[in-house]
């Protein structure tokens, strides 16, 4: 789940939640969004599962938290 306060990751056995503030920049590929924390490393959202409706929110989400870093 994406929301205004950043990325909340859920899997079988754990779960994650980080700030917007903590990624450093974001790259998007016809199959996959990539939210990088690091330069090496990353969080994987694949796009097929998305609704276009939800690739939308996301990309807004994105583009109105997310501030690119050198």
């Amino acid at each position: 789940m994406l929301d205004a306060s950043g990325a909340h990751w859920r899997w079988d056995g754990g779960s994650s939640d980080v700030e917007w503030k903590n990624y450093i920049r974001s790259a998007e590929g016809k199959n996959q969004i990539l939210f990088y924390t690091s330069p090496a490393c990353f969080n994987l959202l694949p796009k097929p599962v998305l609704a276009a409706e939800q690739l939308t929110e996301i990309q807004s989400l994105v583009q109105q938290n997310l501030q690119p870093r050198k």
